[in-house]
């Protein structure tokens, strides 16, 4: 693996960490931090976008706006225009909460923060690490299931043929005491 794709997965680590962590706060934490929640979820969204621009070999800006960021996502692939709403609210949440007073949140905004985040970081997982489709059978596989199909025929033969000679061992019910 070289240096760009071990950028790309750390970018992927980070963003699911956060997502993870803002989840798990929502889930677990009374009273419910809010701003925390809606923080991590926009980290974790802006995260997978950079991750897309790096997996594109384009150096991500460093900002937090994530409007700027989808802008440059949709150069590459104009599908992610269809995010534009997720990141222009998200992009409120990328500073505003670090700072008293500045946002007034509530359970609701943390829930659409973490939809949106979730939203993003699947997209941008479907494009950058899509699904991996299981291939037609091999013919390794398939000789080691022959393999395996024939073993269990004969062990199954012997099986029989050792229970059909158990009864002759016994003839008119009584043993041979010799």
């Amino acid at each position: 693996m070289n240096a760009e794709n071990n950028v790309i997965f750390e970018w992927k680590r980070l963003a699911e960490q956060d997502l993870t962590t803002a989840h798990r706060i929502f889930e677990l934490h009374r009273p419910m931090p809010f701003e925390i929640i809606c923080s991590l979820s926009q980290q974790a969204a802006e995260k997978m976008l950079k991750c897309f621009l790096v997996f594109n070999a384009v150096v991500p800006p460093k900002t937090h706006n994530m409007q700027t960021l989808i802008d440059m996502c949709v150069e590459i692939d104009g599908t992610f225009s269809t995010l534009e709403t997720e990141a222009d609210k998200l992009t409120d949440y990328g500073v505003m909460p670090r700072y008293p007073a500045e946002l007034d949140l509530d359970e609701p905004d943390a829930e659409l923060a973490l939809k949106y985040a979730d939203k993003i970081v699947v997209y941008v997982n479907s494009l950058v690490f899509p699904p991996v489709e299981e291939e037609s059978t091999t013919e390794e596989e398939s000789a080691t299931e022959e393999e395996s199909t024939t073993e269990e025929e004969s062990t199954t033969e012997e099986e029989s043929t050792t229970e059909e000679e158990n009864p002759a061992d016994e003839i008119d019910g009584n043993e041979d005491e010799s």
